[in-house]
């Protein structure tokens, strides 16, 4: 795959040939992997190697810069389209009740296939992880990693502290549908309250939290 040059690129950056040693090699440039090849290339003299086998969003026209159009991706060559096992408590309405599951095959993979939505998971997850064997992967140990990352400062939970308020990631809630007052309304009636999607406890009526600044 070669990347399309861009005006905001370094000059010559497309002129470098491939090394046959690098320092680091990491494979797959989605959510994680970009990032951690961006932290290990600040260091000066560290040659990085980014390896992805999908295809580049950097074009000016690419339909990834348009959040809202993330549904015209799902199932074509930016996703690698995984199906789940079969379930056996849900997806009835499906074939042999297995879920679509898009995940990008993209610079940025799935985050740029996702509406720029900002999901944790349950810290259950984390937790049961942990007890599995996955050492320092409970969420006591990965949420400083999490507050680190974002700046949730103009959000309704931004005193939270399970929410950062200095990291380079800018957090907002969707505005959601006009009957959203409806719909806050309608979940208290039956006991569920208003709380923040990533938070400890996230079982109730929520808004989503999105990286972005300014529209969407």
């Amino acid at each position: 795959m070669v990347l399309p040059e861009r005006k905001s690129d370094p000059p010559g950056v497309y002129e470098k040939h491939f090394k046959e040693m690098y320092d680091y090699i990491v494979v797959g440039a989605g959510s994680a992997g970009s990032v951690v090849a961006t932290r290990l290339s600040e260091e000066y003299d560290t040659s990085v190697l980014l390896l992805e086998a999908g295809m580049s969003d950097l074009e000016p026209d690419d339909v990834t810069q348009i959040p809202s159009l993330w549904g015209s991706l799902i199932g074509l060559e930016k996703d690698w389209g995984y199906h789940s096992v079969q379930q056996k408590y849900s997806h009835f309405a499906y074939e042999n009740e297995r879920a679509y599951i898009a995940q990008g095959k993209v610079l940025g993979g799935s985050s740029s296939i996702n509406a720029q939505n900002i999901v944790r998971g349950s810290r259950n997850n984390y937790d049961q992880w942990e007890h599995e064997g996955a050492v320092s992967w409970g969420y006591d140990d990965v949420l400083p990693f999490f507050r680190k990352l974002e700046n949730a400062t103009d959000t309704s939970y931004g005193d939270s502290t399970l929410r950062g308020l200095h990291g380079p990631i800018n957090i907002k809630e969707t505005t959601g549908s006009i009957l959203q007052s409806f719909h806050q309304t309608a979940a208290k009636e039956i006991g569920f309250s208003t709380v923040d999607c990533n938070s400890d406890d996230p079982i109730g009526r929520l808004l989503v939290s999105i990286n972005g600044v300014g529209g969407y």
